[in-house]
């Protein structure tokens, strides 16, 4: 995750354009588990403005809480929001849920 985020931020600080609303996305079934800590990477984006948002892909094993890792480690910046879906059937409405959600922040940022 914490690649994703540094790339996301890599390209959106080089648009040749100003942009409303700069939103990273992510979307894992697991906690950052390759390249630099994540808490680095997401608080270098959101002190360059940037918001992140994610769904937290459910795991097989209902012990791990990752909608509350993501909530806490992962997420941040204006009106940030991660999404859980209840299960991996949910997806697909967890991502239109995502998606409306960014596209009604838009509207009124």
């Amino acid at each position: 995750m914490s690649s994703a985020i540094d790339v996301a931020a890599l390209f959106f600080d080089r648009l040749p354009h100003e942009a409303i609303r700069k939103v990273i996305d992510i979307s894992a079934n697991g906690k950052n588990n390759d390249g630099l800590p994540v808490e680095a990477s997401r608080l270098n984006a959101i002190a360059k403005g940037y918001t992140i948002n994610a769904i937290a892909v459910p795991d097989q094993d209902p012990r791990i809480q990752l909608a509350s890792y993501f909530a806490e480690n992962v997420i941040g910046g204006p009106s940030a929001f991660v999404i859980a879906p209840t299960d991996i059937t949910d997806y697909t409405a967890a991502l239109r849920r995502k998606l409306v959600t960014e596209m009604c922040l838009n509207v009124n940022p």
